[in-house]
């Protein structure tokens, strides 16, 4: 069940992970620059997906990739990677190790 305090939650961690790709993604995301607004905001997506998850916070199981990195299965994150994702693999890694939990 969707709640408000689900949707806070979820749109709190978006706006961190937002920040902190707009920070650090010219650092982890090789070409990040070039991208189109819908490679941006697929890393995004996925990388509240991914802190959702590493804080127990999301409230859906996690796609084999979200899952992946979250359990620190590098090859299996490879392994499940899209063609966005492969180039943003750092970039979620170092975000799970350095992000900071916004509550």
């Amino acid at each position: 069940m969707i709640t408000q305090e689900n949707m806070l939650n979820e749109t709190t961690v978006a706006i961190a992970v937002g920040k902190y790709i707009e920070s650090n993604g010219v650092k982890y995301v090789e070409g990040i620059l070039n991208m189109g607004q819908d490679e941006i905001e697929h890393i995004v997506r996925i990388g509240t997906s991914i802190m959702m998850n590493h804080w127990s916070l999301n409230r859906f199981k996690p796609g084999s990739f979200v899952k992946a990195v979250v359990d620190g299965d590098l090859d299996g994150a490879f392994a499940k990677a899209d063609h966005i994702n492969t180039k943003a693999i750092r970039l979620y890694v170092m975000m799970k190790h350095n992000l900071s939990y916004p509550f």
